[in-house]
């Protein structure tokens, strides 16, 4: 009874030594828990260094282009300066030499010059030159002298004079637009003023027996 007593009694210290054994298991994942959590520790940092690191990038990417959209940006400051310095639609510069009589002939269009029917005369502008040209009218008599007063070059103009019977005058126009005036005038003539200004739809004026209002 001894012997058996002893001999469970020796049985028994495997098991506690299993029990105990069993009992220390679970640190097992606690072990592993902590590697886990040691890992997402180890690899929150690698993560977190990422998104720095990101930052930077995407700034320094868009620095440049905000830095060369700057040019672009005073494009349209200089060409609405150029635009603002050009001269009026349809104003031009005048061609190096007058259009003949011929070419003005064809181009039949005239502009407005009010008083230029009961005149007789045809006004037109052709490559940035003006004519006037008045033919012969019963009761009409025609200028033999111009005098320029504003606008037209007069060094450069033509005068076509017969006797008070033809008036043919052809003169450059002011490449800016600006308000272009001579003074007609000749033996048993009154005084003639033809005035020219240029307007979005183009250059129009009148012939005036009296000095138009400056």
């Amino acid at each position: 009874m001894r012997l058996a007593r002893s001999a469970l009694r020796g049985a028994t210290l495997p098991l506690t030594l299993i029990f105990a054994f069993g009992c220390d298991s679970p640190p097992a994942p606690t072990a592993d828990a902590s590697g886990r959590s040691a890992a997402t520790a180890s690899a929150a940092p690698v993560v977190a260094s990422a998104k720095p690191s990101a930052a930077p990038t995407a700034v320094a990417s868009e620095a440049p282009s905000s830095a060369s959209a700057a040019p672009s940006a005073s494009a349209p400051a200089a060409s609405s300066s150029a635009v603002a310095g050009a001269p009026k639609f349809p104003s031009e510069t005048p061609s190096a030499e007058p259009p003949t009589a011929e070419e003005f002939g064809a181009h039949t269009k005239e502009i407005v010059v009010k008083a230029s029917g009961e005149q007789k005369c045809s006004t037109k502008v052709l490559r940035g030159w003006f004519e006037l040209d008045c033919g012969a009218a019963e009761g009409l008599v025609r200028a033999t002298k111009v005098d320029v007063e504003a606008g037209f070059d007069a060094s450069r103009a033509v005068l076509e004079p017969n006797e008070g019977i033809t008036f043919r005058w052809v003169a450059p126009l002011p490449a800016d637009g600006s308000l272009s005036r001579a003074r007609l005038w000749g033996k048993g003539l009154h005084e003639i003023f033809v005035t020219l200004t240029n307007t979005e739809t183009g250059w129009k004026g009148q012939l005036s027996g009296k000095r138009p209002a400056e």
